[in-house]
């Protein structure tokens, strides 16, 4: 009897993750710095997937994290890539047509980010995170945080917490938010703020609603007339903002947040906001 090949340290890793999921061809392998994946799914909750033909992720001391033994009491990784190939929604439906129709209508996007991290301060900058598609346009966000000094990995496991100082965002939308975004905001919303029965486009509508009148509630200190008139179009038009839409958000005092601190109402309130449409 023909023994298998020992597993590579990604694929070992991986194999404990339910949350990757086999596609056709499915494929993993070690990098110098991390692991590259093809042809799998990523599974973000009971309704959908996301699909794609190839990852690529590479970070500093990525491959102790991996062990069987990683040291959870260290400081996070300073530095870190991913870069992600053929990125597709995967509806998680029993019908078979409808799951065709969802595959055939859509063009497959691609997705980078990176971050750098220093632990002597708990600075942490997300240098980029993108997702484009030759068809539907960009979506792009930068963002400066800071980490709570001396946490380690564990700690910010258990407790993800952090302040943010700057806040960046560019959409040239031709389909693309409609598309992935809307989707993945939808599932987000849906499962934190509703129950199981409740409809997630009153959902939406509701925080459509409190996010407007955050911004109205802005004085004139933290935003323009026009920036204020730009924003309140973009999250009126939700779900489908048209056109090129550039965000540049700055908060005098850093902003304290955690998972459950994503409401609009505790975003508005100390930042100093630019809008341009």
């Amino acid at each position: 009897m023909k023994e298998e090949a020992p597993l590579s340290r990604c694929a070992e890793f991986l194999k404990g993750m339910n949350i990757v999921e086999k596609g056709k061809g499915f494929a993993v392998r070690d990098s110098h710095d991390g692991c590259v994946i093809s042809n799998a799914l990523f599974s973000s909750g009971d309704l959908m997937s996301w699909a794609f033909d190839r990852v690529e992720i590479e970070g500093d001391r990525l491959r102790d994290f991996m062990s069987d033994t990683p040291d959870m009491a260290s400081s996070p990784p300073q530095w870190a890539r991913l870069a992600i190939d053929g990125v597709r929604l995967s509806l998680k439906v029993d019908d078979k047509l409808t799951k065709f129709i969802s595959s055939v209508q859509q063009t497959p996007s691609d997705f980078t980010a990176s971050y750098r991290f220093d632990p002597k301060d708990g600075y942490l900058y997300i240098q980029n995170a993108e997702m484009s598609n030759v068809r539907l346009g960009k979506v792009a966000i930068s963002g400066e945080f800071n980490l709570p000094t001396e946490s380690s990995i564990a700690q910010l496991a258990a407790n993800p917490t952090a302040t943010l100082s700057r806040l960046h965002l560019r959409l040239d939308n031709q389909g693309i938010w409609e598309s992935l975004i809307v989707p993945s905001l939808a599932n987000v919303v849906f499962r934190a703020w509703s129950n199981v029965d409740a409809d997630p486009e009153a959902a939406i509508a509701q925080y459509i609603t409190v996010a407007s009148a955050a911004v109205q509630a802005m004085p004139d200190s933290q935003i323009d007339a026009e920036s204020k008139k730009a924003l309140l179009r973009f999250i009126q038009d939700m779900p489908n903002p048209t056109g090129y839409f550039a965000l540049d958000l700055s908060f005098e005092t850093p902003l304290p947040i955690g998972l459950s601190d994503l409401s609009p109402e505790k975003l508005a309130p100390p930042a100093h906001c630019q809008m341009q449409k």
